[in-house]
């Protein structure tokens, strides 16, 4: 990292590289190719004020239609087709949270306990791991 960068500037690059890690090791121990979970993070972050005005804060019935249409197409991209209707539309969700939440908070600490659910344990592990986490 350079040096002449400002404090505020290294904590968002520092937080940036948080948030492509979290979303990349998301989707490998969801099944995810890593390349391709690393591209799409990368395509996320990118990307995020796009994704902004997404509503992802209601269940997929509860939200309009084009949101609810959203999140889950976003959640089937990222999973490549592999997952079911409930996960895809979940790991949308989540991956909105995770382009807004703060890096400290439950959203981020607590993903490896969401991917352990949403993988009957396996793939919580391997996530752990590639956070660098125990």
């Amino acid at each position: 990292m350079p040096e002449d960068l400002s404090a505020a500037d290294k904590s968002k690059i520092a937080e940036l590289a948080t948030r492509e890690k979290y979303i990349t090791a998301m989707l490998r121990a969801l099944g995810v190719e890593g390349k391709n979970a690393q591209q799409k993070a990368k395509f996320l972050l990118d990307n995020a004020s796009k994704f902004s005005g997404i509503d992802y804060s209601k269940d997929k019935y509860e939200l309009p239609a084009y949101d609810s249409w959203m999140v889950d197409s976003i959640g089937k991209d990222l999973l490549e087709g592999t997952g079911s209707e409930s996960l895809s539309f979940t790991v949308g969700s989540r991956v909105l949270a995770l382009l807004k939440a703060d890096p400290k908070s439950g959203i981020f600490t607590n993903l490896g306990d969401w991917v352990d659910r949403w993988t009957d344990g396996a793939g919580g592990a391997q996530f752990r791991k590639m956070v660098g986490k125990k």
